[in-house]
């Protein structure tokens, strides 16, 4: 589906993962690749773009020292990211906190619970006191994770301003319509520069409807209905200027007129996004497209 998607529209895959893994899990050429939260950029060409290059080798004396100090802690996990280090506090094997063993050991993802109150403190303080060692590094917040990165104002948002200005506007004829989709904390700041951009966010989220602090225009209830909406976007036929503007889109051209579009999409707009899953945040009070 994303290979279709990607044949359609200028596609990325933007990740706090390193870019290699991204492109690992992803195993498809023709798409932008953003790894460790925009630091590492990759293109379908092959260009290259590294923002802070220079701060590996803190990088990995950061990891070092983490990895130390978190050895005691069963289920804390620390992730190298080339341009970031993760330390990862939500799981532990759940035979280990009733006193046994996994059969593959802390490494485990499945049967695994959230640390426990202490040692997830003990995790917080071991990067506090690295962050306090190493001024040139700071450290963001993710889901059940503490990431080191650079110093540098750099992040996803910005990130994607750079692609799209850089490189998918110079490669493309028409317009773009960006649309980004995300469920975690640090796709906040890509979900922030979608309007200055011209397009918008969407969050991924069990309950869309009690989100009150998001920069995203719109929410998707689930992964699944990701993929419903993205399905739409890279099969469907004649439907472009509703739900068919996918992730970094070009604007495709119309035989309509443009008087005929705006009435077709007041006409039935709106059902097309209900039907594809996609619903406006309540607090917004956005009428529907």
């Amino acid at each position: 589906m994303v290979r279709a998607l990607s044949y359609r529209f200028p596609t990325a895959i933007v990740s706090g993962r390193a870019r290699a893994t991204a492109q690992g899990l992803m195993q498809l050429d023709g798409l932008y690749y953003a790894g460790s939260h925009g630091f590492d950029i990759l293109g379908p060409d092959g260009s290259n773009y590294k923002m802070a290059e220079s701060f590996r080798p803190s990088l990995e004396e950061a990891k070092v020292k983490l990895e130390e100090q978190l050895a005691h802690i069963a289920g804390a996990l620390v992730e190298d990211n080339n341009f970031s280090v993760s330390a990862h506090y939500r799981m532990v094997a759940a035979e280990e906190r009733a006193g046994g063993a996994t059969a593959d050991g802390a490494s485990s993802h499945l049967g695994c619970e959230q640390v426990a109150e202490e040692e997830r403190e003990a995790v917080n303080e071991a990067v506090e006191r690295i962050v306090a060692e190493m001024p040139m590094l700071r450290r963001t917040y993710g889901k059940m994770v503490y990431e080191l990165r650079p110093s540098a104002e750099w992040d996803k948002g910005k990130a994607v301003e750079w692609l799209i200005e850089n490189w998918i506007k110079r490669s493309c004829e028409l317009p773009v319509f960006p649309i980004y989709i995300g469920d975690d904390v640090t796709d906040e700041d890509a979900f922030r520069v979608m309007g200055g951009l011209g397009g918008f966010g969407i969050i991924v989220s069990d309950f869309p409807r009690l989100i009150t602090d998001t920069a995203a225009s719109y929410a998707l209830r689930s992964p699944l209905e990701a993929l419903h909406l993205l399905d739409h976007c890279a099969f469907s036929r004649n439907r472009l200027g509703t739900v068919s503007e996918p992730f970094f889109r070009c604007c495709t051209s119309s035989t309509t007129s443009p008087s005929r579009r705006r009435a077709r999409r007041r006409a039935s707009g709106s059902a097309r996004w209900w039907r594809a899953g996609l619903r406006p945040r309540a607090r917004a009070r956005r009428r529907r497209l």
